[in-house]
């Protein structure tokens, strides 16, 4: 033991038997939300107990500023935030019956705080809502020497809390008032406890960097339940489950709490002494889940015996694997240490696990990762899905046993690349079918129907010096765009019909739904830039004094009007003479290349005829024909028009074609543009006759006649 209680020992070992029930003679009645006066509470989280938004509580403020019924003032203000006396405010909206929330009274203590715990506000009160819930009674009416000696007796190793409270030498009672006051508001000690940690990560930008959204936690759950549920060597009733960061409780908590009713999970995780790893094992505890420490060492190293799913998130909520050789060095651990009975989720940005543009000695740890034989199925998820870097594209790795009898050339992996998908439950049962499909034998495999994913040689897949996704070649649809397809298969028959045969192209009324539909992958303009499949080329700087209009001879200059379509393009041209002598730079276009713009709205326009001067902050795309991976400059230009606003243009997802439909779906949308063409032309006629007619029969210069009968 690491301490003694000042005399105390004695009696404190002789209350371990009843639970501290000696203690009864010292109880001082119970201090409740409504006789709480240290509760601090900010504007904001007042509109969250009120259940309004936030600019109301500002008119509250203003409307009842003085007079009877006014709204309570700010008691102090820390760090230029006004902080109010939670329970007047909580007594203000019960009694004048403002805001939503009836029990605003009863929860003020979800929203608030108590004084002179600011740094270590989060430690002390996660530490007495696990042992609140490893107690299983109420604290507020222990003394502090009392609740030392709780601590102590649930947390003789200092694994989880001891530490924690031991080191608050005044207000610790308080505290303990306060996580009884939260319990009864939030219902539960468990659910206090995730109130705690969601009001936290809403205040502090860091302890919230690794948080996931919630379809892709449900995801990374529902792969791992799925795994173990499926494994032929575990317990269904007891399926095992190991954290080897000792820090990912987000995602342990999530398999845990969705296998309530349906089996007892066995919780494993590192034995680590960081903060996260000792929240870690307090949220367990205020959940009731049984732990297994994980030895692991200094390097890494690790070993489970026995069917068990790894689950990690890279970086971990600790801070670990930051880069992408730390990431990669994780996972190289955990598969060199997995048998045919363990299994392993691992979430990690997509530029590690997935993308291409690692550094030599990252790429080369990648490609002996995947050597081991485990990586089973490769995911790369939609960009969002990581709220702390919207911008960031995340990625699944599944591991499993090694293909045994099966020379490496026979070996597979499957791939997905759902970036353009939405994960919806209908998309994620789908392709955690497909997962827990992977992991069987090359009859299993092949029995399978896959939505989502396609069975790859690995010999491909190691082969690849960019991304991974790309060995996979075109993928078939899965049953949700199926459908969205057919959709827009009926609404594409009913448009023609509508139109009419005549005013329809020839070459769209040709189209038939596929009997066998396929899909080239979407790429990143990034990665089709790096491959030489697209290049980059900057516009030119021009001054607006050296273009002129009525130079017909000129070069067409397209700058951000015309690819905003706020000009026509050809309406500025510059002089031939001038372009060459002052700005011997500036390059021309080539039929077929894409201007565009980014920023807040990107914008896109196909430079058909070649020939032009591109005026910055316009710049061009130039497909190269001799390899252009399936890129069309129609598609190009759509999907850049609807990327999203203030983004990296390097990092747009664009859509290809395969093979065999490029020519045709490129002569379809040139008899698209020329009817449409033809239809403006056809519109802007008849607009002009309407002002027209208009403007000569109320002059008296057009006479109106009835037609005449037939």
């Amino acid at each position: 033991m690491r301490r003694e209680c000042d005399g105390r020992t004695r009696y404190r070992d002789a209350c371990r038997a009843t639970r501290l029930a000696p203690i009864d003679e010292r109880r001082r009645p119970m201090t409740t939300v409504a006789e709480a006066t240290d509760l601090r509470i900010g504007l904001a989280d007042i509109a969250r107990l009120a259940r309004v938004q936030r600019a109301v509580v500002s008119v509250w403020r203003k409307r009842f500023s003085s007079g009877p019924g006014a709204f309570p003032g700010p008691r102090e203000t820390k760090g230029g935030i006004e902080l109010f006396d939670a329970v007047a405010v909580a007594r203000w909206l019960v009694d004048t019956n403002h805001g939503n929330n009836p029990d605003a009274l009863t929860e003020a203590a979800l929203y608030a705080r108590p004084q002179g715990f600011d740094g270590s506000y989060l430690d002390v009160i996660t530490s007495l809502l696990a042992l609140r819930a490893a107690h299983g009674s109420e604290l507020g009416a222990l003394a502090r020497d009392d609740l030392i000696d709780l601590a102590d007796e649930t947390d003789p190793d200092d694994e989880a809390l001891f530490r924690e409270l031991d080191r608050v030498k005044s207000g610790l009672e308080r505290m303990a008032r306060h996580a009884d006051q939260l319990v009864e508001a939030a219902y539960g000690v468990a659910p206090a406890f995730e109130h705690t940690l969601v009001a936290h990560r809403r205040s502090s930008r860091d302890d919230g960097r690794s948080e996931l959204a919630a379809e892709a936690a449900s995801l990374c759950a529902e792969i791992a339940i799925e795994l173990a549920l499926t494994n032929p060597l575990a317990d269904a009733a007891a399926p095992r489950f190991a954290d080897p960061t000792g820090a990912c409780a987000d995602r342990l908590i999530d398999i845990v709490d969705r296998l309530t009713d349906v089996a007892d999970p066995v919780v494993m995780s590192a034995d680590g002494d960081t903060s996260a790893a000792r929240l870690l094992r307090r949220r367990l505890l205020a959940h009731g889940v049984p732990r297994t420490g994980l030895a692991v060492d200094a390097v890494g190293d690790f070993q489970v015996s026995g069917p068990v799913v790894n689950v990690a998130q890279y970086p971990s909520p600790d801070g670990g694997a930051l880069d992408a050789m730390a990431t990669l060095s994780a996972v190289d651990q955990i598969a060199l240490q997995m048998d045919a009975a363990q299994r392993a989720v691992v979430v990690a940005p997509s530029s590690v696990l997935v993308d291409g543009g690692l550094q030599p000695q990252a790429a080369a740890l990648r490609s002996q990762v995947l050597r081991t034989d485990r990586v089973r199925a490769i995911v790369r998820l939609p960009a969002g899905l990581l709220p702390s870097a919207p911008r960031q594209h995340l990625a699944i790795w599944v591991l499993g046993p090694a293909h045994e009898g099966i020379a490496i050339a026979d070996r597979w992996t499957m791939l997905s690349d759902l970036s353009t998908f939405e994960l919806t439950p209908v998309v994620r049962a789908d392709l955690v079918g497909d997962l827990a499909a992977a992991m069987g034998d090359r009859q299993a495999v092949h029995a399978h129907s896959f939505t989502f994913t396609r069975v790859t040689p690995t010999s491909r897949v190691l082969a690849r010096s960019g991304s991974l996704l790309d060995a996979g070649g075109s993928l078939r649809h899965a049953p949700e765009r199926a459908k969205v397809d057919a959709e827009a298969s009926a609404r594409f028959d009913q448009i023609v019909d509508d139109l009419g045969a005549d005013s329809v192209p020839t070459s769209l009324r040709a189209a038939v739904p596929s009997a066998s539909p396929t899909r080239v992958p979407p790429a990143t303009l990034a990665d089709l830039v790096r491959e030489g499949h697209v290049r980059y080329v900057p516009g030119s700087r021009l001054d607006v004094g050296d273009l002129a209009a009525d130079d017909r001879s000129g070069f067409t200059v397209i700058g951000p009007e015309e690819v905003r379509g706020e000009r026509t393009p050809g309406d500025r041209r510059i002089d031939r003479l001038r372009l060459a002598a002052t700005y011997p730079s500036a390059r021309l276009t080539e039929p077929g290349d894409v201007v565009f713009l980014t920023g807040a709205e990107p914008a896109a326009w196909v430079d058909y005829d070649g020939s032009s001067v591109v005026m910055a902050p316009a710049r061009v795309l130039r497909i190269n024909r001799d390899d252009d991976a399936g890129l069309l400059p129609d598609v190009l230009a759509m999907d850049i028009a609807r990327s999203a606003p203030a983004t990296p243009w390097r990092a747009w997802t664009v859509r290809r074609v395969a093979t065999d439909q490029r020519a045709p779906l490129a002569r379809a949308l040139a008899d698209l543009r020329s009817a449409r063409a033809e239809a403006l032309q056809r519109t802007a006629g008849l607009e002009e006759l309407e002002h027209l007619i208009v403007a000569g029969t109320t002059a008296g210069t057009l006479t109106l006649t009835e037609p005449l009968a037939e």
